[in-house]
């Protein structure tokens, strides 16, 4: 029997302590998917060069495209190339973009898990924020979250039949709890295309969320790939205004 853990983990833009949380996050992960990269490229690439069995997929592009970023234990997995595919969700919203509006990108990679010969198809994006509550639907920013949730249905759907492990990681900005069975929300959505979420196999977390006592962080595996969930844990008390989210797959 094989594992695989896979980690969800928003490193917050202006972390100024990035080194300290990987001390942390990724010795329990063999697989990291990471929101808000951009500002954190030397922080990264200095860390793979010190640490040997780890490789970074960090996209092209301008500060937009770069913000989704993949992290993978080269002990473990294999890839192609250190390029990735990066997909744009949605453009800005409004009149003018801002922090809470900009372009939205999707990074995605193909592994191939060293031991058992399983494919991997992982993407990892970063939803728009401000948008559970009622009076913020009305905004340009809850049309572009509309807009990525649209061209992410969209990508699974391209992979359906795929015999690959399908895994999202995303900040989905939206607290489990009340839009899990929200169609205009990721987790209703992503179901109705078998991409379950971890808290719908394995339930709520204990004692804590992943910002605060929000569950937004979230991993969606398809239920008929190669892999199942088996447990979760998060990682508190980092530098990151997240917590750290692990998911232990085990491959069929």
């Amino acid at each position: 029997m094989s594992i695989v853990r896979v980690c969800q983990f928003n490193t917050w833009r202006e972390s100024k302590h990035l080194t300290e949380d990987f001390e942390r996050v990724l010795p329990h992960s063999d697989l990291v998917l990471l929101n808000e990269a951009a500002n954190h490229k030397k922080t990264i690439e200095a860390w793979c060069k010190a640490h040997s069995e780890w490789g970074a997929i960090i996209p092209d592009g301008d500060h937009n495209q770069r913000q989704n970023c993949i992290m993978y234990r080269k002990t473990i997995f294999s890839t192609t190339g250190r390029r990735a595919d990066v997909i744009q969700m949605c453009y800005g919203a409004g009149k003018k973009t801002t922090s809470h509006t900009p372009p939205r990108y999707m990074t995605r990679k193909r592994f191939t898990h060293k031991e058992t010969g399983t494919g991997f198809q992982v993407r990892v994006t970063h939803m728009n924020s401000h948008v559970e509550r009622t009076v913020w639907q009305v905004l340009p920013r809850f049309r572009q979250y509309r807009k990525q949730l649209r061209r992410m249905v969209r990508e699974t759907k391209t992979f359906r039949s795929s015999t690959l492990v399908q895994i999202i990681g995303m900040d989905t900005n939206a607290d489990w709890r009340r839009t899990k069975n929200i169609p205009k929300f990721p987790y209703a959505s992503l179901r109705h295309q078998k991409m379950y979420s971890n808290y719908d196999v394995l339930g709520p977390l204990r004692q804590t969320g992943t910002h605060g006592a929000r569950m937004i962080d979230a991993i969606f595996v398809r239920k008929s790939s190669a892999a199942r969930m088996a447990s979760q844990r998060v990682i508190t008390g980092l530098a990151s205004d997240h917590n750290a989210l692990i998911v232990t797959l085990v491959l069929r």
